[in-house]
């Protein structure tokens, strides 16, 4: 959703949700080192962050706010927010094994954007 003030400001909000189906082989962290199926094994990973339930579902909000002060540069400060990431509120950093927050995903932008 957006709303524009004048032809120079403006602010969006936004959310987003990806699914998929569960696999606990596959999304879920697998500790032991002798197993080595899946995408998410100690031995020969193929994902950095892996999920606690074997879910894949990220999700989140977030908001943007502009200014356009000519018509073909736009300056924009974004934030994105993550309540779940990878079945719920934390995940698997496969790397360390540490737990992480879905939160610890959360981005800002800010950017220039110049078009001709």
């Amino acid at each position: 959703m957006t709303y524009d003030y004048l032809p120079t400001y403006g602010v969006s909000l936004f959310g987003f949700r990806s699914d998929g189906s569960t696999d606990k082989l596959y999304w879920a962290f697998n500790p032991n080192q002798s197993v080595v199926t899946g995408a998410c094994n100690q031995n020969n990973s193929q994902l950095t962050y892996c999920s606690l339930n074997g879910g894949p579902r990220t999700a989140g909000t977030g908001f943007e706010m502009y200014y356009v002060p000519i018509p073909y540069v736009h300056v924009a400060l974004q934030q994105t927010f993550y309540s779940s990431f990878l079945g719920g509120g934390t995940f698997v950093d496969n790397t360390s094994g540490n737990l992480r927050k879905a939160s610890d995903n959360n981005l800002t932008y800010l950017y220039l954007l110049v078009s001709y």
